[in-house]
């Protein structure tokens, strides 16, 4: 529902029996972006109490609406690479992946990517994107430090 399939690309083996897919790129538009606009227009709303308050419906109905047409319209400003990789290494489909992308997103007008979905042990990856523009990387590590009661002793969260 929310993927634009000028942000899609799949590679096939089109020299093997049933062109099976060697390389992927998925990048969807950044649903935050929607979020934020949606409170900003709508800045009385709290949270009910209730598991399905009105005022939460009616939020996540006018946010889903907004979605629709900016999916149908192409306007984001900012996007999230989901899914990116290839099965052979170092043959330059993930190059060709990039650009596609790449210039598929400058073409709709997006300014920034987030390539957080992608692990960062995979420097396959990751070292590519961070040279195609300005990269900032953020690391951020978690901890939970709260007990989570009756789950037992030896547990950890």
């Amino acid at each position: 529902m929310i993927a634009i399939e000028d942000l899609v690309f799949v590679v096939e083996d089109v020299t093997k029996p049933n062109h099976p897919v060697i390389g992927m790129a998925v990048t969807l538009p950044d649903l935050n972006e929607v979020v934020e606009e949606y409170d900003r227009l709508h800045a009385g709303y709290a949270p009910s109490d209730h598991i399905y308050g009105l005022s939460d419906v009616r939020r996540d109905l006018g946010i889903f609406r907004l979605l629709r047409h900016r999916v149908k319209h192409r306007t984001f400003r900012q996007c999230r690479v989901f899914v990116l990789g290839t099965t052979r290494k170092k043959n330059g489909i993930d190059a060709v992946l990039y650009e596609k992308t790449y210039l598929a997103a400058g073409k709709m007008g997006i300014q920034l990517g987030s390539g957080s979905q992608v692990a960062d042990t995979n420097p396959e990856i990751s070292v590519p994107l961070s040279r195609m523009g300005k990269a900032e990387i953020t690391w951020r590590v978690y901890r939970h430090t709260r007990s989570l009661g009756n789950l037992g002793s030896d547990t950890e969260a």
